[in-house]
């Protein structure tokens, strides 16, 4: 067997071929599960070589399982998700596609709840698009046990046809029962905007999204369509201003954010920075218009992110036994309402140290506990703890294929600048670098979107550190979730300040973990490649070489301008698309992922593009943020290409929905007029949300790009065979 150990200068360094680097940059398609209310069985949804399974067994007894529902493989990478098991033994259970089934615990009695077919008749009208009209489960139906509350939502017919009321959606809320699939039609209501409930079925709150103006709003529906409805801001008046109204001029600033309601629906919880640097947890009663005393804060972080999707989530827990709201989830944690599940979450997180813990479902009893961990260095885990045996059972993973081993340890660190700011971030050491001290690969994020690196297992870094490589991410201020003051401050300078607390880390970091100076390179996203780009300019001399991904390399093009005439029409498809719920993943305005908005707005009928208005609000965030065209021109890489004299490779979303790919092009053939011959690749999908094949392609190409100029191998290796 040919072993792969420390090479010296002589030697070629192994690039990770494909083959190796599409499981770990797999997404976390592995088991979902589901806990009867007695606790005592499992309900367990898998997905394996195109089929997704779901099967059931006892909680004692895991070997023996039985199948309640399969898909077959030409239905392609369809994925079951299952949601509610009744008190009578009913599963409830969605695919992929939005279609709900119902099924007893013996797999009896299979029936289908709803599906495209049926939402889209409910929708009416021929130019509504199965794409446009979505589902969602609610809550168990709280007057009656067999049944549950499914929302339909999407676009009017109007709104798909492109006409007037284009920003108008309907939504509907069905009671629906799991044994005969009798459907009742609890509310029908058409709002432009996007509708919340509370777990009682009531709408209560709407987030209005004018389609004509880059402002978004909040506001209580009117308790009957005769009556108007009232903005959160109007209703509370001066005595309470929370400022709920949202521009792209407080986007990142002062403001609140509604969360939700209570098990008393007068009480609304929610989120907000108004008069302090993070962003606390707050509630307010709508009788009395007055704050309650519940509030949770944290001085040092924010315990919600602004670019998070939240609105319209189930962000209060229901406790479906004791029919009461017992906690808030929130970005990495949970606040609990109930003293005794926030017992339950310490023990665990002893139990479990250096996991975060995340409490999903209970016995009546609370005696046994279906949770799931996540850690920096390891996908999450599925476990299901018994309190009267001390019993801890594990169940499954996220990433099931991934082999453990061979992922690489990560570790968070923080410390303070000389000048006294506080930096977070974290490394990944390389289990076997190809040269001791080992090279240094810095990722470089998108701002302001991008929270903080350190929340969260990263696949990225895993590959990079396969390649021999110690990786740092770093949450440079501009990064959201370390408060007001440490987002704004980029806005000083906008690529001095990154770049001062970006070589500040790597003086700090040289006496701790050891790395070759001579070896340091630079892989950014978005903000981040341009910020990668800056840095051979400004100190090519500190790094080796750069890659940019999707990277601005025309500042005020991409963000304080339209580029080339061109503007987004992605933000009219937000209220309309909700993709799979994945907390890894980083989002943007409303936590829409670019590849969804992407692919919205090709699946649009060309004659509702033409009715796109032409307001973008995610850009006019951007313009609001980086400030005025002028400054940002002349520090763009476009604009003095000469000086970048070190290798480059640019990396680039032919329909990226914020950065145009004629910016890529614009540097490349700069470059090349220079006389330097940069690395160039268009990709037709997401970098970060793409298919697992193409991610790997792409990563064995920037595998071979650092081969060549970290290592200084000119030679590509391609793939690793390894032979006995």
């Amino acid at each position: 067997m040919i072993f792969l150990g420390l090479f010296d200068a002589t030697a070629p360094a192994a690039v990770p071929g494909v083959r190796q680097l599409v499981p770990i940059l797999t997404p976390g398609t592995g088991s979902r599960f589901l806990l009867s209310p007695d606790g005592r069985q499992v309900v367990q949804a898998t997905q394996q070589n195109g089929r997704a399974t779901l099967l059931v067994f006892d909680a004692d007894h895991p070997e023996n399982r039985t199948t309640l529902a399969t898909t077959n493989r030409s239905e392609g990478d369809l994925f079951l998700f299952p949601v509610y098991w009744t008190d009578s033994g009913r599963i409830v259970y969605h695919d992929s596609r939005n279609a709900y089934f119902a099924v007893d615990r013996d797999g009896q009695g299979p029936l289908k709840l709803l599906d495209r077919a049926m939402l889209g008749a409910e929708a009416g009208g021929e130019h509504t698009a199965p794409l446009l009209r979505t589902a969602r489960f609610i809550a168990p139906c709280p007057d009656d046990h067999d049944a549950v509350m499914i929302e339909s939502f999407g676009p009017t017919s109007s709104a798909a046809a492109g006409v007037d009321g284009a920003g108008m959606t309907r939504s509907v809320l069905f009671k629906v029962n799991c044994f005969t699939g009798e459907r009742v039609t609890v509310r029908a209501v058409e709002r432009e905007g996007r509708l919340v409930y509370d777990w009682m079925g009531r709408p209560r709150l709407v987030q209005l999204e004018p389609l004509h103006t880059a402002e978004r709003d909040f506001a209580l529906v009117a308790p009957t369509e005769k009556q108007r409805d009232t903005s959160l801001d109007t209703l509370l008046g001066t005595k309470l201003p929370l400022k709920f109204r949202c521009a792209p001029e407080n986007y990142f600033g002062p403001r609140s954010i509604p969360l939700g309601f209570g098990t008393d629906p007068e009480i609304l919880y929610y989120a907000s920075n108004i008069g302090r640097d993070t962003f606390g947890l707050y509630a307010f009663d709508l009788r009395t218009k007055q704050r309650t005393e519940f509030a949770v804060e944290d001085p040092a972080r924010d315990l919600f992110w602004p670019s998070r999707k939240v609105f319209g989530n189930p962000i209060p827990i229901f406790d479906r036994h004791r029919r009461q709201i017992v906690g808030l989830r929130l970005p990495v944690t949970t606040h609990w309402l109930d003293p005794e599940l926030a017992r339950a979450q310490t023990s665990l997180e002893e139990i479990l140290p250096r996991r975060r813990v995340l409490l999903q479902e209970w016995n009546a009893q609370r005696t046994r506990f279906l949770f799931s961990t996540v850690s920096l260095d390891t996908p999450g885990r599925y476990y299901l703890y018994n309190t009267d045996t001390a019993q801890l059972l594990q169940l499954g993973r996220m990433k099931p294929d991934l082999d453990l081993d061979t992922l690489h340890p990560t570790q968070p660190w923080t410390f303070v600048t000389p000048d006294g700011t506080t930096l977070h971030g974290c490394l990944t050491q390389p289990q076997h670098p190809l040269i001791n001290p080992p090279p240094l690969l810095v990722m470089l994020h998108d701002a302001p979107w991008r929270t903080s690196m350190c929340d969260f297992y990263s696949p990225d870094a895993q590959v990079l550190a396969s390649m021999g490589f110690l990786v740092l991410q770093l949450d440079y201020r501009g990064t959201s979730g370390h408060g007001l003051r440490h987002l704004m401050a980029m806005r000083e300078g906008i690529d001095p300040i990154p770049l001062e607390d970006l070589r500040a880390t790597l003086a700090w970091l040289a006496p701790r973990h050891p790395y070759d100076k001579r070896r340091v390179a630079l892989l950014g996203h978005g903000f981040g490649g341009f910020l990668a780009l800056r840095a051979l300019q400004l100190f090519p001399k500190e790094f080796r070489c750069a890659i940019a991904i999707d990277a601005p390399t025309d500042l005020a093009a991409a963000y304080a301008q339209t580029y080339h005439g061109l503007e987004n029409g992605a933000r009219a498809m937000d209220p309309l698309i909700k993709p799979q719920d994945d907390p890894t993943e980083p989002e943007g305005p409303d936590g829409l992922h670019s590849q969804f908005q992407t692919r919205a707005m090709r699946s649009m009928p060309q004659a509702s593009e033409a009715k796109l208005p032409r307001v973008d609000f995610q850009r006019s965030i951007r313009r609001q943020f980086y400030g005025s065209a002028g400054p940002l021109r002349a520090i763009s890489p476009l604009r003095h290409p000469e000086t970048l004299q070190k290798p480059v490779f640019l990396i680039h979303e032919t329909h990226d929905p914020i950065v145009a790919v004629e910016q890529a092009k614009e540097l490349r053939d700069a470059l090349v007029r220079a006389g330097r011959s940069p690395e160039y690749m268009e990709l037709g999908e997401s970098f970060l949300y793409g298919r697992p094949e193409m991610r790997a392609r792409v990563f064995a190409r920037i595998g071979e790009f650092l081969n060549m100029h970290v290592y200084d191998y000119k030679v590509d290796v391609g793939e690793v065979i390894e032979q006995k």
